[in-house]
C-alpha cells in the first residue's frame, strides 16, 4: 500500500482499511504460489494441505476488523482451502489471469 502521502495514523490506518477492503494485493502472489508448487512437486510432496492452515496461519493475516483482505472471513478461507475442486480450479492458468487482474484492479 502505497503511504508516501500519509502523514498521521488515520490517514494511514484508513488507506490500510480500503486497500483490505477493495481486495487489491500483489499479483506476484500468484507466481509465488506456482513457483512454491512446482518445488513441492519436484519434491514429490504435497503442497497444499487443509491441515496446514492452522489458526496461527490464518490468524497472522487477519487484520484489525477480523477479516482477511476483501472482508473474506477466516473460516471461509479453511473451508475453501478443503475444498479439492476449488483448488484445482485456483491452479488453472486463466483463473490464475483474472485473479492478478483483481489483485492489481480491485474487485
Amino acid at each position: 500500500v502505497a503511504f508516501g502521502d500519509c502523514f498521521d495514523k488515520e490517514s494511514l490506518v484508513k488507506r490500510l482499511y480500503e486497500a483490505r477492503a477493495s481486495g487489491k494485493a500483489d499479483p506476484n502472489i500468484v507466481d509465488e504460489f506456482n513457483k512454491k508448487k512446482l518445488e513441492a512437486t519436484m519434491k514429490g510432496d504435497t503442497f497444499i494441505k487443509p491441515e496446514a492452515i492452522t489458526d496461527d496461519a490464518v490468524s497472522a493475516a487477519v487484520g484489525g476488523d477480523g477479516t482477511l483482505p476483501g472482508g473474506m472471513p477466516p473460516d471461509m478461507l479453511k473451508e475453501l482451502v478443503s475444498n479439492p475442486e476449488l483448488m484445482e480450479m485456483v491452479q488453472n492458468p486463466k483463473m490464475q489471469e483474472l485473479m492478478k487482474l483483481m489483485m492489481s484492479q480491485g474487485q
